[in-house]
């Protein structure tokens, strides 16, 4: 599989630049990114920090990472069965 990684302004009638050639007239496989908009960005930071602290799950954990390591270790022996 060979694939072309370009960062490029769309034209506004959607045509791909010559760069893409190649993919011309052929099945292909397409994903775009976009930059994301700062206001959103903004606006999903200040919710997700609004609830800082009141998510109660784990509450009751005093150590995360012997909760993790016990749940791996639970997974591991389940494929040693």
């Amino acid at each position: 599989m060979k694939s072309i990684d370009k960062n490029i302004m769309i034209p506004e009638v959607g045509s791909l630049p010559q760069d893409f050639s190649e993919a011309f007239g052929r099945k292909v496989r397409v994903v775009v990114y976009l930059k994301d908009d700062e206001a959103q960005i903004t606006q999903t930071h200040q919710h997700l920090m609004s609830l800082a602290g009141k998510v109660r799950a784990f509450s009751d954990v005093d150590d995360p990472v012997e909760l993790q390591r016990d749940l791996r270790n639970s997974w591991k022996r389940g494929l040693d069965q």
